[in-house]
This record gives C-alpha cells, sequence and structure tokens, in this order.
C-alpha cells in the first residue's frame, strides 16, 4: 500500500487522534529529529502509534509489518489525515526478519516491542544487522527487546529473550555509539513476552559520528518513562 508523495513539507500538527507514540521516540523527535524532513523506518510498526506521530511531525515514514488486521487499521487511520501528511506515510506488509532495504537508506529506524516475537536469537540479531545496515551514516536506531536474568530458562517455544546489556554490546561491537540504555519491568501485558518474561532493555544507539546527545536524550528519556504505553 504505497500512498502518494508530496513535494512539499508539511509543518507539524499539534493535536493526534490515535493513542500516543513512545516517549522514547518523542523525546528523540523533539530533540534530535527536526526538520528538514528525515526518513524513517518504523519496522514491526502494529497498528502505527509511531508512525502516525512521526508523519505528523512531517517526517517521511514507511511502516513494515506482517500483520495485516494492523496494517489496514493503520491505512484506515492515515486516510483520516490531510493530504500532505497521508503522502509522507508508506505502508509495507512484509517479514520483518528478511532484508528488506539498501544499505544507508534511513536517518532513523525503530523496531519497538517486536523481536521476541521473532523465530529465534539467530533471526533476531540477523533483524538486526539488516538495521543496522539500512541505516544512513550519523542515523538513529530505536530498539527494545525482552530480557531475562542469568538463570532463566527460555523453553523452545519462547520468545526471543536477550540477556542483560546484550542489546547494546551488539551494537557497540560494530562501532555504533550507546546513546541511552535503560531496561524496564513494566505490568504484564498477558501477551507473548509478557508473564514471566516481561523485562525490556530499551535502547538508543547512534552509527558512527552521530551528533545524538546522549546527556540531553538520557534526561529527557528518563523524565517520560512513567507515560510508557505497551505496544497494542
Amino acid at each position: 500500500m504505497n500512498l502518494t508523495h508530496f513535494n512539499r513539507s508539511p509543518q507539524p500538527v499539534e493535536a493526534a487522534p490515535f493513542p500516543a507514540a513512545d516517549p522514547i521516540v518523542r523525546a528523540l523527535v523533539e530533540r534530535h529529529l527536526s526538520q528538514p524532513r528525515k526518513t524513517i523506518l518504523d519496522l514491526g510498526c502494529g497498528r502505527g502509534n509511531n508512525t502516525m506521530y512521526l508523519a505528523e511531525q512531517g517526517h517521511r515514514v514507511t511502516a513494515v509489518d506482517s500483520n495485516e488486521t494492523y496494517l489496514q487499521e493503520l491505512a484506515a487511520q492515515v486516510e483520516q489525515l490531510p493530504p500532505l501528511f497521508r503522502g509522507l506515510i508508506t505502508i509495507k506488509k512484509a517479514d520483518i526478519s528478511e532484508k528488506l532495504f539498501l544499505a544507508n537508506s534511513f536517518d532513523a529506524i525503530l523496531c519497538t516491542k517486536v523481536l521476541h516475537e521473532l523465530k529465534d536469537k539467530k533471526t533476531a540479531l540477523f533483524t538486526l544487522g539488516c538495521i543496522r545496515e539500512a541505516t544512513k551514516p550519523q542515523g538513529i536506531n530505536i530498539v527494545t527487546g525482552y530480557t531475562k536474568t542469568a538463570s532463566e530458562i527460555v523453553p523452545p517455544n519462547g520468545p526471543v529473550l536477550f540477556d542483560k546489556d546484550e542489546l547494546g554490546v551488539t551494537y557497540e561491537q560494530e562501532d555504533w555509539t550507546v546513546l541511552y540504555s535503560q531496561e524496564h519491568n513494566p505490568p504484564s501485558t498477558g501477551k507473548k513476552g509478557g508473564g514471566k518474561y516481561k523485562r525490556f532493555e530499551e535502547l538508543v544507539t547512534g552509527k558512527p559520528k552521530a551528533d545524538c546527545g546522549p546527556t540531553d536524550l538520557r534526561t529527557f528519556a528518563n523524565s517520560r518513562m512513567g507515560e510508557y504505553s505497551a505496544r497494542v
């Protein structure tokens, strides 16, 4: 589902008729993704809360998910936007575990609350590699992953879980800069990855030479964590 793009760069709108975007996404936009317009990938977009927010801030967003129902709901919301904002969103149905985009395609890539649903850890790490490759130099990634303690044993059909700080180490090994990293322990949602496995790490990283200031971002993000909303 590709929506026509427009040449004009719309200004952000004041209100959004949909559930709020993740606080860390708002923090990144308000502090570090100002105009000119950025190209952003929302990988595993779900119903598109982050996608809608980013587009309404004037950014060009590609929203990818494998769930047809979620994408139809997102498309219906997109159609309610003014034409200039509709033109900023491209919706794509695809398996996020596949290599979908060329290198250096996006200024920022989001992959939040979805890695635990992939087939296994190997697949999740491959997906992260594809995300890094598709990010432009000085670009930003926002990634979340469910975590486990050293004593926890995950059943074969369980969710993909990372060890504490494993996500950050994965990026640092590729010479990325960890700008923000924090583990959260939200209430269980009853969904896959919830219940016993409810801790998750939230990570913001910058490709080499990224100019995002870690101190400012961390301070701002910490002030907003109480507003964190579970993926729907």
